[in-house]
């Protein structure tokens, strides 16, 4: 899988809406074409008690509907940024939003790393089985 890239330009101011168009759907159309994990924004009401955009970040789920890995991403009107681990709370990244524009576009790109290794590894087992069989 080539890596995700994500077009925001560098100079883009950090409102709710500009937010969404330029970087929440384009993310959300990229991660659900290629089953990369759950992508969830509130689309309505953009902004909370601290001015800020909140949305999650989670890898793949198992048959379960477990995943191995979720975030949560606040994006403040002041052009600060943090990304919040939601197991533990362990701050993952405190910066700007163009930063945490990168950090998701690394998520995703991994997540999709280890899902095209997946599909290799099952392909080899099942050519393993036909062989036996």
């Amino acid at each position: 899988m080539k890596e995700v890239t994500l077009q925001v330009p560098e100079d883009a101011v950090p409102s709710g809406e500009r937010i969404r168009d330029a970087f929440l759907d384009p993310l959300r159309k990229l991660v659900k074409k290629h089953k990369l994990g759950i992508f969830d924004y509130m689309d309505k009401d953009m902004t909370d008690r601290e001015n800020s955009l909140e949305f999650s970040v989670y890898s793949a789920t198992d048959d379960y509907g477990n995943c191995e890995f979720s975030a949560c991403v606040y994006l403040r009107v002041d052009g600060t940024a943090e990304v919040r681990g939601y197991e533990d709370g362990k701050i993952l990244l405190r910066g700007t939003w163009l930063e945490a524009r990168k950090w998701v576009a690394d998520f995703y790109t991994e997540e999709g790393r280890k899902q095209e290794l997946a599909r290799e590894y099952l392909a080899k087992l099942e050519n393993a089985g036909r062989a036996l069989a």
